[in-house]
């Protein structure tokens, strides 16, 4: 497992296993890409367990942090916490999205 420094908006001093967590760096310019991979409450992410292509866009997130996306956060996932517009927990990994 790999971490950034990231921002934590979670508690993780007793990590609840039916949490999933997302690991989320966001574009600064509203015209770039935002990330958001499946971590742990610390915000390590599994290389292992992404593939290859997501596991490029992960490696790539982080060069960018400062210059192209913000320093990442650490969020529970929304369909975790009872809220209805979140993605399924597969659906998670690198989550790319173009902001148009």
């Amino acid at each position: 497992m790999h971490a950034v420094q990231a921002t934590k908006t979670a508690g993780c001093d007793h990590e609840d296993p039916g949490l999933v967590y997302e690991l989320r760096f966001q574009a600064i310019d509203s015209n770039g890409r935002d990330f958001s991979f499946t971590c742990d409450c610390r915000g390590n992410v599994s290389l292992d367990d992404l593939s290859d292509s997501d596991r490029e866009s992960y490696l790539y997130a982080r060069t960018v942090i400062g210059r192209e996306v913000h320093a990442p956060v650490i969020v529970p996932h929304a369909q975790t916490v009872g809220h209805s517009t979140a993605m399924p927990p597969d659906a998670i990994l690198a989550s790319h999205k173009d902001r148009s």
